[in-house]
């Protein structure tokens, strides 16, 4: 069986390092499995400085461009190794000299992986011998390819199936977010029919919102830093008219007027993101949100108060809009404010 793990193709710009696939496989107990070609030159190296027969503990690959894929760290056992070098056997590219650089045979389990150090499409027999796995030998292979790799695979294979293990493109375009389609176009052949979502603006004036100007600093620091994909915007204090709100929860306020302020924080919150992003409708998931709340020492409904912005939230953006979530009781605030929220949300 071969399983196509498309959306990490090297052919259409992936970086073949994901490692959804491995742990599905790892998981499964999967047998008499191989998966290739895993780029990844620091785990090469590894194993080559090791050796044949050596344990590494490495943490290996992981697309820095896909949130929900990290490195997965294990002790591999180095099978072989290989200076990369070999030539193209089946009728894609018949004869042509390939140099892959650095690579090796490791195994975790039941599972062969090939691992290189340059990337590219998995797709000929020779690309896995290369490190000395027969693909007709295994139960299981999962090749970084999408059809480039069928012409040579296809006569060994039971089965063939185009998986969606997590990775930098997408492999169904009814997956993608569409947004200048015309009404009742299919997504796909035989696919859904696109409907327009409802704009994130278009939400915020069913909700009667009007977003404020997005508020100044009030220190030496800036409203927003974007890093990859991330936006992560500071802390906002609870304001009311442009003027920071004070006191103390178990004391002067109670659990309901923070449900009011915390709302309002997050309305400043989205004036930010607007400022920061130009469009609110680029924002792909509300990632984390971190509440401070001023309060006494016996105050404990502090997760009470700050649903006051994650309902805002899921109420403005759906499902895009459900997050994590840490909400803290301090001492003190800047400012005396009675409350601050911090955002962290993922862009397309």
């Amino acid at each position: 069986m071969i399983l196509a793990d498309t959306q990490d193709n090297p052919g259409v710009g992936g970086d073949g390092n994901t490692m959804g696939m491995l742990r599905a496989l790892l998981k499964a107990g999967a047998q008499d499995a191989a998966i290739g070609i895993i780029c990844d030159p620091a785990a090469a190296e590894a194993a080559h400085r090791a050796g044949v027969g050596a344990g590494i503990d490495i943490a290996l690959g992981g697309c820095p461009q896909v949130s929900e894929d990290a490195p997965l760290r294990a002790t591999f056992e180095v099978e072989a190794l290989s200076d990369g070098k070999f030539v193209y056997g089946g009728p894609m590219m018949h004869g042509k000299a390939a140099d892959m650089g650095p690579m090796a045979r490791l195994r975790l389990d039941g599972v062969l992986v090939a691992v290189s150090s340059t990337k590219a499409q998995l797709l000929d027999r020779n690309m896995y011998r290369a490190v000395g796995i027969e693909p007709a030998g295994m139960k299981i292979l999962v090749n970084k390819s999408s059809v480039h790799f069928r012409a040579d695979f296809a006569a060994i294979a039971e089965d063939i199936f185009v998986v969606r293990a997590p990775g930098p493109f997408i492999a169904d375009p009814a997956d993608l977010r569409w947004r200048h389609l015309k009404p009742g176009m299919r997504l796909k052949p035989n696919g859904p029919a696109f409907a327009p979502a409802p704009r994130i603006y278009d939400k915020l004036a069913q909700l009667g919102i009007e977003l404020p100007t997005a508020s100044a600093p009030a220190a030496a620091y800036v409203p927003s830093v974007r890093s990859g994909k991330l936006i992560h915007v500071s802390g906002h204090l609870s304001r009311v008219d442009g003027q920071v709100r004070t006191g103390r929860f178990g004391d002067d306020l109670r659990t309901a007027d923070g449900v009011a302020a915390a709302r309002l924080v997050a309305i400043d919150l989205l004036a930010t993101l607007h400022a920061a992003t130009g469009d609110l409708d680029s924002i792909v998931r509300v990632v984390k949100l971190t509440s401070l709340v001023h309060s006494t020492a016996d105050f404990t409904e502090q997760h009470l108060v700050t649903n006051g912005a994650s309902d805002l939230l899921a109420a403005v953006f759906g499902t895009r809009g459900q997050h994590a979530r840490s909400a803290f009781g301090v001492s003190q605030l800047p400012l005396g404010a009675c409350l601050e929220i911090e955002l962290i949300v993922e862009v397309a």
